[in-house]
């Protein structure tokens, strides 16, 4: 579910440094919303080519929240760590 979640958010961050907004998580058996305010800081890295290239080197939420859905039951409680997915978005990228 981090892997899926970071994803998204790599997606929709894209190369900006500033991200407001939700991604959608499908799970097994269950659905979830993040929705969050997010400052995104990036490190410029020189190759040994010449070229520039801007890496993510932190996530640091404003504001978030995960919100969990099961289908019948409705909302239900979790325990998303939001230090996971940034580790998972800091590996992934």
């Amino acid at each position: 579910m981090y892997a899926q979640a970071a994803s998204s958010l790599l997606e929709a961050v894209g190369d900006g440094y500033y991200y407001n907004g939700s991604i959608d998580v499908d799970g097994d058996g269950f659905y979830s919303t993040l929705t969050a305010t997010l400052i995104v800081y990036r490190e410029a890295e020189t190759m040994p080519e010449g070229c520039t290239v801007s890496h993510i080197s932190d996530v640091v939420p404003v504001w978030w929240e995960f919100v969990t859905v099961v289908p019948g039951a409705g909302e239900v409680l979790n325990d998303f760590c939001f230090k996971r997915l940034k580790d998972t978005v800091l590996v992934m990228q």
